[in-house]
């Protein structure tokens, strides 16, 4: 995996220092791509295992933007296919 010890050794691969706007731009990147792997996993798990069993979609997403939920509305925003995916398979 990818994870934040590895992420200093990509940037020094890469020849990027560390605490560069370009090394920031690459983080984001990444983690992003991290994140939405992570959402589309979970959810493919789902759809091959079923969802786990405290899973309830009307009280993930029952209403985006009106519980002040910044992470919800976050994955919301950034990750709509994903979302949508979650809401009609639920997740892992």
């Amino acid at each position: 995996g990818l994870g934040f010890t590895a992420l200093g050794d990509t940037l020094a691969a890469l020849g990027v220092e560390y605490d560069s706007d370009l090394a920031l731009d690459i983080v984001s990147h990444i983690m992003d791509t991290k994140m939405e792997s992570e959402l589309d996993s979970t959810i493919d798990m789902s759809i091959t295992r079923g969802s786990f069993e405290g899973w309830d979609n009307s009280l993930e997403f029952p209403h985006i933007g009106e519980f002040g939920n910044d992470f919800y509305d976050s994955i919301s925003f950034r990750y709509n296919k994903q979302v949508k995916r979650m809401q009609q398979f639920g997740r892992r």
